[in-house]
């Protein structure tokens, strides 16, 4: 019978056989997809349908609202303050004419019955989860 350090340098042995096969087998594979790729004229579309979230999502291009009248700085009042404006509780100075009285556009799911919706969900969810322990 082989001794635990014998057994573990066989270990170490196979680990780095495997990973070694893994490599050739994942690089075989990849030449193998960009050779079908080329010869039919495939498109990330094509292979994963719609265009991935992380691609998908688009920066949000909003109004801007605010202006440093000392240096220009524009913020559109979405997102993290920026450092001029984050400490200032009246905010009002530094609104851009016209754009006091713009309402903001709202996504549905932001609404205050969305937000109502969830509020039910997660109030039914915790009763439920309170009968569950007690029964």
């Amino acid at each position: 019978m082989a001794t635990y350090h014998e057994l573990k340098a066989q270990l170490a042995v196979l680990t780095r056989q495997a990973e070694d096969a893994k490599e050739a087998e994942v690089r075989a594979v990849i030449d193998d997809i960009r050779a079908k790729v080329a010869e039919y004229g495939l498109t990330e579309k094509d292979i994963f349908g719609r265009r991935r979230r992380a691609q998908a999502k688009r920066a949000f291009t909003g109004v801007v609202k605010y202006r440093d009248p000392k240096t220009g700085a524009e913020w559109t009042g979405h997102g993290r303050a920026l450092a001029w404006i984050k400490d200032v509780k009246d905010r009002t100075k530094f609104l851009i004419a016209g754009s006091a009285g713009t309402a903001a556009v709202r996504h549905p799911s932001r609404t205050a019955a969305g937000k109502r919706t969830a509020t039910k969900k997660s109030a039914a969810k915790g009763a439920w989860k309170r009968n569950r322990l007690v029964a």
